[in-house]
């Protein structure tokens, strides 16, 4: 397990802390992230400088600081041009909405800070001079691929609820070389449980985002057989593990994984506005969910027709995902535009203009487009403009 190597932008922000008589550590992810041999996503310094002087020190070039959260200690510094999270050593005070504490305390304490925090694996410090401080056993977590709550569980997750479904995204998510995922240790995984109601208390934005996070791990499906009753309290996820992990495998967007779990649901649209999910999202798992895959070639042409072709790619992987239809199946999609085939009205080779020189009524020429669209569709009929223009003159004036 490496210690975190730090970009020189992060360095920057922790060097002007100490020169100006503080105490600054990486903490959190980008300290737990290289541990496993992952790239942190984003780099969080904690320091014992009050967030008034973390914000004075950062006020020149090449910094700038962003009072983005002063009531709890947390000023955005940018350094040539990156953000660093810094954010004063703290005490939270009582929690009443099982989200936020409704007050903190500033501390000269790291050991007190790292104590409020959720999980063993995130409670770690680092400092390239004082090295790795780990005061509840995080990296030995790591190593067990374990997800402990920092302090008793239920105090963790009665303080914050969507911790209790962090505890499952990071189960998914995590990874420790090609070992198997992480677990829940088993007083957090009993506490999960037993307060999983309290997740109704919780914004479903921020409920929408660590699901989705859960949805794209590379340890969802083992995650969803195993904490599914947790799942289930904020989305009622059907028996879609499998499902999901192939759909991972392939690099599935969110929308196919969204309509993976929600598959036979008449309300999965309605399930995803209550998730405050966007309108592109909820549209496109309508959408995917509205029909079943093609098993035929010609099926999947009138798919692609009825639907579009980015749509009909979606329902037909995700139907060779579930086992509905063969796998060679979803390919067919792929195959049709390769092909270049007929399977919109803008490829006929005849329009509504063509159909009124041969003296189809105003009226049916809509009618007509689509009746020969299909018929190309399902090979009855060439698409070419003298066999387009034989049948109309035939069967449709």
């Amino acid at each position: 397990m490496s210690l975190p190597e730090l970009p020189k932008f992060a360095e920057a922000v922790m060097e002007r802390l100490e020169r100006a008589g503080y105490e600054a550590y990486a903490v959190g992810g980008c300290v737990r992230d290289p541990l496993l041999g992952l790239a942190p996503n984003d780099w969080d310094v904690t320091t014992d400088a009050r967030p008034e002087r973390v914000a004075e020190l950062f006020s020149e070039p090449p910094f700038r600081a962003i009072p983005t959260g002063m009531a709890h200690g947390t000023v955005t510094v940018l350094s040539s041009g990156e953000p660093v999270e810094v954010t004063t050593y703290r005490i939270d005070g009582e929690y009443t909405d099982c989200r936020r504490p409704d007050s903190v305390s500033f501390t000269s304490s790291l050991e007190a800070d790292l104590a409020r925090r959720d999980f063993t694996i995130n409670a770690m410090a680092y400092s390239p001079k004082r090295g790795l401080i780990d005061p509840f056993g995080g990296r030995d977590d790591l190593s067990a691929r374990l997800i402990r709550c920092v302090g008793e569980p239920e105090r963790r997750f009665s303080e914050d609820a969507l911790r209790i479904l962090r505890a499952v995204r990071f189960a998914s998510v995590l990874t420790f070389g090609t070992e198997p995922g992480f677990e829940l240790e088993t007083k957090t995984a009993n506490a999960a449980l037993e307060l999983c109601g309290l997740l109704s208390r919780i914004s479903r934005e921020r409920v929408s985002a660590e699901l989705v996070k859960l949805l794209h791990g590379g340890h969802a499906p083992e995650v969803i057989r195993a904490y599914g009753t947790i799942l289930s309290e904020v989305m009622p996820i059907g028996d879609c593990a499998d499902t999901i992990g192939r759909l991972n495998e392939m690099g599935a967007e969110t929308p196919l994984l969204l309509a993976a779990a929600l598959f036979g649901r008449q309300d999965a649209r309605e399930i995803l506005r209550e998730l405050r999910s966007d309108r592109k999202t909820i549209r496109r798992v309508g959408e995917i969910l509205s029909r079943p895959g093609a098993k035929d070639y010609p099926g999947a042409k009138l798919l692609c027709a009825e639907v579009g072709a980015d749509i009909a790619r979606d329902i037909e992987t995700l139907a060779a995902a579930r086992g509905d239809i063969p796998a060679e199946c979803a390919g067919f999609v792929g195959e049709i535009l390769r092909r270049g085939e007929c399977i919109s009205l803008k490829q006929l080779r005849i329009d509504g203009e063509g159909l009124l020189s041969l003296g189809v009524e105003p009226g049916r020429i809509g009618g007509a487009l689509n009746r020969l669209l299909r018929e190309v569709i399902e090979g009855n009929l060439q698409n070419e403009r003298s066999s387009l223009a034989d049948y109309a003159a035939k069967h449709l004036l």
